[in-house]
C-alpha cells in the first residue's frame, strides 16, 4: 500500500517545515553524487586489467550523447536500454527513486515534495548520467565475458601446463564473476554466440529469464 500509495499522511504544521528542508537537504547532498560515477571506467579498466577496456566504457556513455543527433547511435542506446532493463543493470529513475522513498520513509511523500525531487534528479541528469555509464560497462563487460569464455574453450600456451593454466586463470575469473563451475561450458558457448539483439536467448515466452540469461545479469 505504501509503494501504491494508497496510504494518506497528514503532514502540516512544523513537521511540513521539517520534511520539506529534509527534502532539500537530500537534493543539496546528492546533486554532488552524479560525479560520483565518473570514475565507471576505470573501475571497468581495472576489473578487467585492461586501460582499453576502461576507455571502450567512456566511448560507449559518448555514443548515446550522438543519439540526439544520429539516428544510427539512437538505435544503439535504446537496444542498450532495452537490454540493460531486461538484465536489472538499472531501472527506471522515477519508478525506483518513488519506490524508494515510500519505502524508506515518508518525509518526502509529499505530492508536491515528490513532483520537486524527481524533477530535480531529472534536470540534474543524475540517473541519466548514471545509467549511461552502467550501460557503457554492460556493453564492455559482454565484450569481456566473450573473450573469457573463448580463453576457457580456446586455451593457448608454449605447453600442456600453460595451456593448462591459461584455462585455469578463465576458469577462475568466470567463476568470480557468478558462473557455476558445472555451466561454465555452456555459458562459454552461449557467450560467444550471444549478440546484443539476441532478446530470445536470455529471455523466454513468460517474459523471464532463461537459465543462461540469469547468469549473464548475474555477472554483469
Amino acid at each position: 500500500n505504501s509503494i501504491l500509495g494508497r496510504i494518506q499522511y497528514t503532514d502540516v504544521g512544523s513537521k511540513k517545515w521539517l520534511n520539506t528542508m529534509h527534502n532539500y537537504a537530500i537534493m543539496g547532498m546528492l546533486g554532488r553524487a552524479a560525479a560520483t560515477s565518473l570514475p565507471e571506467p576505470f573501475v571497468v579498466g581495472i576489473k578487467t586489467q585492461s586501460s582499453l577496456k576502461g576507455l571502450q566504457v567512456f566511448g560507449e556513455s559518448l555514443d548515446e550523447l550522438f543519439g540526439f543527433f544520429n539516428k544510427d547511435a539512437a538505435q544503439r542506446t535504446r537496444l542498450k536500454k532495452q537490454l540493460g532493463a531486461l538484465l536489472g543493470v538499472f531501472d527506471d529513475p522515477d519508478l525506483g527513486m518513488m519506490i524508494a522513498n515510500r519505502l524508506g520513509n515518508q518525509l518526502q511523500d509529499t505530492p508536491k515534495n515528490q513532483i520537486r525531487l524527481n524533477t530535480f534528479f531529472r534536470r540534474i541528469g543524475l540517473m541519466g548520467l548514471t545509467n549511461s555509464q552502467r550501460r557503457g560497462a554492460m556493453v564492455v563487460g559482454i565484450k569481456y565475458l566473450k573473450e573469457l569464455g573463448d580463453q576457457w574453450k580456446n586455451p593457448v600456451g608454449t605447453n600442456d601446463k600453460a595451456i593448462s593454466d591459461d584455462k585455469k586463470m578463465a576458469e577462475l575469473e568466470l567463476i568470480d564473476l557468478g558462473i557455476p563451475e558445472k555451466s561454465l561450458k555452456k555459458f562459454s558457448k552461449f557467450i560467444q554466440e550471444f549478440n546484443i539483439k539476441d532478446f530470445n536467448k536470455i529471455q523466454m515466452t513468460d517474459g523471464n529469464l532463461s537459465d543462461m540469461g540469469e547468469l549473464l545479469a548475474l555477472s554483469i
